[in-house]
């Protein structure tokens, strides 16, 4: 076997475990952002959501989109042109807005399961995995203290109402259909950024600390 083979398995070997181990490390010790923290980076997510997948027509716009989300505070680049205001934040918190994002959509299955009129389990999935999109106000109608209360939704068109009349979505239109009728992976690709630049972060600093030992 060569050389070139067996590094090539070694690699992919060490790929795998890293993975692994991103994935424990997510499940069993990432914290959720508090909701205040949250509810101030998911507005520059939807817009990059909105900007990679309706202004740029990219098919692969959430995947772009959660990548950017990752790359700001990888390269400390929080500078913005048009969207919301983008507060400054770190990788870690990324991975802990990942988090959150998972577990709401993980809150919002058994209150929303008498609702809807989606019947397929994966296409319930699908529209719970991307209503945090449509913003704190249908997220918390969705999970009310009381269900009694008036301003609680209950019924599948109290849902699509609510998030085509959502204000956090007043200047993207085209994402009330994209939340209600898209299979978008969100949680999925907050997920793969968040591993993907943690390994990014992790190469630069082994290199920063070749290269300054090379200078001792």
């Amino acid at each position: 076997m060569s050389t070139v083979t067996q590094t090539a398995q070694a690699f992919c070997r060490a790929r795998q475990e890293y993975h692994q181990a991103f994935r424990d490390y997510f499940d069993s010790q990432v914290e959720r952002l508090d909701a205040n923290c949250f509810w101030q980076l998911q507005p520059v997510f939807v817009h990059e959501v909105y900007s990679y997948r309706f202004g740029y027509g990219r098919t692969n716009g959430v995947e772009q989109a959660a990548n950017e989300l990752f790359r700001k505070p990888f390269a400390e680049q929080f500078t913005t042109f048009g969207g919301p205001d983008v507060p400054q934040y770190t990788l870690e918190d990324a991975v802990r807005f990942a988090k959150s994002w998972r577990e709401i959509s993980r809150q919002l299955f058994d209150p929303l399961l008498q609702c809807t009129e989606i019947k397929s389990s994966d296409s319930y999935g699908d529209l719970l995995d991307s209503l945090p999109l449509a913003g704190q106000v249908v997220v918390d109608r969705c999970l009310p203290a009381d269900k009694h209360s008036d301003d609680a939704i209950v019924t599948y068109l109290q849902l699509r109402d609510a998030v085509r009349q959502s204000a956090a979505l007043k200047e993207y239109p085209e994402l009330s259909p994209f939340i209600l009728n898209g299979e978008n992976y969100i949680a999925m690709n907050l997920f793969e950024a968040g591993r993907q630049y943690f390994a990014s972060r992790a190469s630069r600093e082994s290199d920063d600390s070749e290269v300054n030992h090379g200078q001792t």
